[in-house]
């Protein structure tokens, strides 16, 4: 910035110069080490015109400086937008990072998880078909005792009323002994 503001104070020194009896213009500038620049022109318009352009030259000089300045401002300023966009996108991906980190961290737990869960569904299926099982097989061995009862019961039933012929025989007899000895 300071450096087209000193370049375009230091072109400012165009004039008309006449001295050699031929229409010139001399430009002065702090940077010509052996003096002064003359350019000699065909004619006083030719001359005139040419100090006009250099002039204008350099008030487009100065303008442009300025125009650069203000680009340079811009610059510098969109520069430090997008450095801090820059450095909040950073901080959003490494808060995003850490947040799927954490994410990878619990779906590892719920893998795990799930899997033990898997294992003790085993167990309690395993089990549930030993109950099954066994409740089969007491079923079987229920019907099987209610057939030996029923079973028994009948069996039962024939002693019963075998034993109340037994007994009824065995009153006749009584009674056919009884008489029989008194008859003797």
């Amino acid at each position: 910035k300071q450096w087209y503001q000193r370049r375009v104070a230091i072109t400012a020194g165009i004039e008309n110069f006449d001295d050699i009896g031929k229409p010139c213009l001399k430009i002065t500038h702090a940077s010509f080490k052996t003096g002064n620049l003359v350019l000699a022109a065909r004619n006083p318009e030719e001359r005139d015109n040419w100090v006009n352009v250099l002039r204008e030259c350099s008030k487009v000089t100065w303008n442009n400086a300025q125009l650069g300045a203000a680009q340079i401002k811009l610059l510098e300023e969109n520069t430090a937008k997008i450095n801090k966009e820059k450095t909040d996108y950073i901080e959003k991906l490494q808060a995003e990072a850490e947040l799927r980190k954490h994410e990878e961290g619990k779906k590892e737990e719920l893998e795990i998880l799930a899997k033990q869960l898997e294992e003790e569904k085993s167990k309690m299926e395993d089990i549930a078909n030993k109950f099954k099982e066994e409740k089969e097989m007491t079923h079987q061995e229920l019907l099987d005792a209610m057939s030996a009862m029923k079973s028994l019961d009948e069996e039962r039933a024939k002693m019963d009323n075998e034993r109340e012929e037994l007994q009824q025989n065995l009153k006749k007899m009584k009674k056919e002994k009884s008489t029989d000895w008194t008859l003797r």
